[in-house]
């Protein structure tokens, strides 16, 4: 099942089967049409599995999840034992993580045991009822891999995605710290430390009013918007953070993240270039070529020469199959991720290259 057109509220998706790996895979495209930028900027919050969230991701999220209910029902009714697996980059990301939420909250009206019109049976002995109770448990097992997503639940709901999301950030990717309260904080601090507010100190100082550069040094910590503004709702990525820091010529390194680490904008000349999905592709295959060895180097290369191949995707795709069965046989050890120093603020992430 796939939906390639892209309107505002309804992003394009594919539902496919990965038989070797036993996923049933829901994959949500990010924002290729200026429509879709409607869907981002409708960022005021709504409740959601006790919580607050991204009112414009959940909207799309419930139209995705009623597009693939039928399907998924029938799919998990053929392969009851596989794991629904939600993925997306960007909006998609965002989509994905909720729709997996979803799933595992409303798993007990997502698949309806039996119509309320028929005469209700014994479901531990009907085989209908049965396979539907299995599929009702494959979807309340939903997990989520989402690569540069945003800010986009309350603290306390994206803690509870943990067990079952990982969120993966690159660099200084802006979308990973694009949130209405992380906007008003830039738009904050800019504001203070804008040329104009330091000469106006600088001049009141030198002319022997210090008094008036104090007042107005405290008049700078309003907020950007005006006093009377609302304050804006802190949105955290969901799950379990995974950072990836690249510099220079040096391999990606990957860090736990704590989620404040993300409240904060920072601007940067490679900010957009960080949030491009081929980049992540790139430096998570470099990531596995470190661990497995230079002698596959070849075959997970997408960058160079291998941009013109038209096989190469393809071919890369076949080796990490082979890699993932070789690691399941022991062969290679396991990536892990960096558990020292993890990044909860801006200076650690500063830091983290000079202590290297």
């Amino acid at each position: 099942l796939s939906s390639w057109s892209e309107r505002t509220f309804e992003p394009a998706f594919v539902l496919f089967w990965e038989h070797r790996l036993r996923w049933l895979v829901l994959a949500v495209r990010g924002s290729s049409e200026p429509k879709s930028i409607l869907t981002d900027i409708a960022a005021d919050t709504c409740d959601l599995a006790g919580g607050r969230a991204h009112s414009g991701m959940v909207r799309s999220a419930r139209w995705v999840l009623e597009r693939v209910r039928m399907s998924l029902i029938g799919a998990l009714q053929q392969f009851p034992d596989y794991t629904v697996v939600c993925t997306g980059h960007s909006l998609g990301a965002d989509v994905a993580t909720i729709v997996a939420l979803l799933m595992r909250e409303e798993a007990g009206t997502l698949v309806k045991v039996l119509p309320a019109t028929e005469p209700q049976v014994d479901s531990a002995t009907d085989p209908i009822a049965m396979q539907l109770g299995q599929v009702r448990q494959a979807a309340g097992g939903a997990v989520a891999y989402a690569f540069g997503t945003s800010p986009l639940l309350s603290p306390d709901l994206a803690e509870r995605c943990t067990p079952f999301v990982l969120s993966v950030a690159r660099n200084v990717d802006y979308i990973t710290r694009l949130s209405v309260f992380g906007m008003d904080r830039l738009m904050l601090e800019l504001t203070e430390h804008s040329v104009f507010r330091r000469a106006k100190q600088w001049l009141l100082r030198s002319t022997g009013r210090e008094e008036m550069a104090n007042n107005d040094k405290a008049a700078t910590r309003n907020r950007a918007f005006g006093d009377c503004a609302r304050v804006a709702d802190i949105l955290s990525p969901p799950g379990r953070l995974v950072h990836m820091d690249r510099r220079g010529n040096k391999p990606p390194r990957l860090t736990w993240a704590m989620p404040g680490f993300y409240h904060e904008m920072l601007l940067s000349p490679s900010m957009f270039h960080d949030h491009l999905p081929i980049r992540y592709v790139e430096d998570l295959l470099q990531i596995v070529t470190s661990f497995v060895g230079p002698h596959a180097e070849a075959e997970l290369e997408l960058t160079g020469p291998a941009r013109l191949d038209p096989g190469a995707q393809r071919r890369v795709l076949e080796q990490l199959h082979a890699l993932h069965g070789s690691q399941n046989s022991g062969r290679h050890k396991v990536v892990h991720v960096q558990q020292y120093c993890p990044l909860e603020t801006v200076e650690d992430f500063i830091d983290a290259d000079k202590q290297e």
